[in-house]
């Protein structure tokens, strides 16, 4: 988390985090997660990189519309029925509002 926000000291938490990687006893699976961390740590610092588009800090909004995705598919009998109703409703809801930088939560 701490390398995600970080102005400074960037290659300090990624030194750590590669330190931990190599310990005998890090879990693969969390070797794997956080060596694709590091790979794409440019992506997820996006909002601050380019602080005039107003990035969201979290995927919040995009989870929101996969829960209500999820939620359909219960309701329908076949992949191509859920491909028409997910095509109609991103047609009705083009967009995906978020609060933004400025009302997160602590």
């Amino acid at each position: 988390r701490k390398l995600l926000t970080a102005k400074t000291r960037i290659n300090f938490y990624k030194e750590q985090l590669i330190k931990f990687t190599n310990h005998p006893r890090c879990p693969r699976r969390l070797r794997i997660i956080i060596h694709d961390y590091l790979r794409r740590l440019e992506y997820f610092r996006s909002y601050l990189k380019h602080p005039e588009l107003n990035l969201p800090t979290t995927t919040n909004c995009v989870e929101s519309m996969n829960k209500l995705i999820r939620k359909q598919c219960q309701h329908l009998n076949s992949p191509k029925a859920l491909e028409r109703w997910t095509k109609t409703f991103l047609k009705f809801h083009p967009t995906i509002m978020c609060n933004g930088v400025n009302h997160t939560q602590n």
